[in-house]
């Protein structure tokens, strides 16, 4: 394999290309801050290490040969290139990481482990944007997203598995304690949410269980019926990350154990190859955190019986 040519200097070839651009060697020393003569020397040099003449002088002005014509078009382009990219660079560093997470999610979990993430990492900055569902990185600037994944991932997408879900009710201790008497679940007050209407009804078939219970309420987000089994008012269906910090610290508990989910969330972003080194540290965080989001295995399958 032949050997590629060896180049000329960057710095001379950086002169031409300002110089070619000018066709004024004094402007392109002011440009680049330098004086005539060294501009001068530097296209010479160039000329003799290309064996080319690069530009015609004048007594004023210069003008470029076809030689010299020809190479601004490639100069042109490689530091439009190198200007560009730099460019980028910088914008990536001077705006914050943008983080995007499903509501619940956020306000229950990835938000109270962020204070553990700025000690380690006191240099960066990362804004939460609170959304759901399909999401296109390019038009909202998102760099990385946390999805349930129910929901089609769009081709062209980097995801990794973060986290697995597990279903169970929940409730406040003191009303555990209501529980223990002979109607078991054909007594309780279950706290429906609107965004997964069907998630008491997924976790008693998984359970094989029939419910019937004497009161049922409806909230629009797992965060509200969470607070109000937290309160006291009754069963809500936990998914395990969202419930995981209150059940370890005992606001809540799980009477009657979980199943696992049919699906488990998900870290998305674009494919193509990102080299934001800071995109790889908050990434590996945040596998690092799904990790501690463990549920006992009796608490998985303590199902109850009802009679």
């Amino acid at each position: 394999m032949n050997a590629r040519p060896e180049l000329p200097s960057l710095h001379a070839l950086h002169c031409f290309d300002v110089a070619s651009r000018s066709a004024n060697f004094t402007e392109a020393a002011r440009t680049l801050h330098l004086t005539h003569g060294a501009i001068s020397r530097q296209i010479r040099a160039l000329e003799t290490a290309l064996g080319v003449r690069l530009f015609v002088r004048g007594a004023r002005n210069v003008a470029l040969t076809a030689d010299g014509t020809a190479l601004m078009q490639v100069t042109e382009r490689a530091f439009g290139i190198l200007h560009e990219g730099v460019a980028q660079m910088q914008r990536r560093h001077e705006r914050p990481l943008v983080l995007s997470c499903e509501p619940t999610l956020a306000l229950q979990w990835l938000i109270p482990r962020l204070a553990s993430f700025y000690e380690a990492h006191p240099e960066q900055v990362v804004h939460i944007e609170s959304s759901g569902g399909p999401i296109d990185f390019a038009r909202t600037g998102v760099d990385l997203a946390i999805r349930r994944q129910d929901f089609p991932i769009a081709p062209g997408l980097a995801c990794e598995p973060l986290m697995d879900e597990w279903l169970g009710p929940v409730c406040s201790p003191t009303y555990a304690k209501k529980l223990r008497g002979k109607h078991g679940l054909d007594a309780v007050t279950l706290l429906h949410t609107r965004t997964r209407p069907h998630a008491f009804r997924d976790w008693a078939k998984a359970a094989s269980l029939r419910l019937r219970p004497k009161r049922q309420l409806t909230f629009d987000h797992f965060s509200l019926s969470l607070q109000s089994a937290t309160a006291g008012l009754g069963l809500a269906i936990g998914p395990s990350p969202l419930v995981a910090d209150a059940l370890q610290t005992g606001q809540l508990v799980a009477p009657f154990g979980f199943v696992r989910g049919d699906v488990g969330y998900v870290l998305l972003g674009p494919s193509h190859g990102e080299t934001d080194p800071r995109l790889h540290v908050l990434r590996d965080w945040l596998m690092a955190q799904a990790k501690g989001v463990v549920l006992s295995k009796s608490s998985r399958f303590n199902v109850p019986s009802t009679g």
